[in-house]
């Protein structure tokens, strides 16, 4: 817990600068900074393909992570910055070995709050970030779905280009 605890307050004191509020590549640059040493892009892109991350060479995996990480901060970034203030509640946590999952809340405005839970496992002494639960939906279960969907369908080759226009569409506002 004290791991994400850590994180989010970096983060939230990047968001919050307002040194940082029309330097926009500027404060990307430093959420990066936080947050690559915390979350294992590389897993996370791997249980993302499921089976079919066997079929890949190694320049493949290489290339899938960076479209994967690239698409991760397209899609999230945007929903960080737009931090107002909304009450984090640290719940508990729970560990089995060297993985941990951090239960979390976020409250905004009169609605329900919405459950964000961390999957953690210990590396080289490091608790990294492996899965995120956003009600009870796991992100890489998520992405699973899809990906294995778009690549039974229309192959490897299409779900990258599809990720990499979709990171570029979000990157660019359309």
């Amino acid at each position: 817990m004290a791991a994400v605890k850590e994180t989010v307050r970096q983060v939230l004191a990047i968001v919050t600068d307002p040194s940082y509020k029309s330097a926009t590549s500027a404060r990307r640059q430093k959420l990066r900074e936080v947050i690559a040493p915390r979350f294992d892009f590389s897993d996370m892109a791997k249980s993302s393909l499921g089976y079919h991350w066997r079929t890949l060479t190694p320049a493949q995996r290489a290339d899938f992570v960076r479209a994967f990480t690239a698409l991760l901060e397209a899609s999230y970034m945007g929903k960080i910055e737009s931090y107002k203030g909304q009450k984090i509640s640290y719940l508990r946590e729970t560990q089995d070995g060297s993985y941990a999952q951090v239960y979390t809340s976020i409250q905004s405005g009169g609605g329900e709050p919405v459950s964000v839970n961390y999957r953690l496992k210990q590396s080289d002494g490091t608790w990294k970030v492996y899965d995120v639960a956003i009600d009870q939906i796991s992100l890489v279960g998520n992405y699973r779905n899809q990906f294995n969907r778009v690549i039974n369908d229309k192959g490897y080759a299409q779900l990258l280009a599809a990720i990499k226009q979709k990171e570029q569409s979000i990157d660019s506002g359309r």
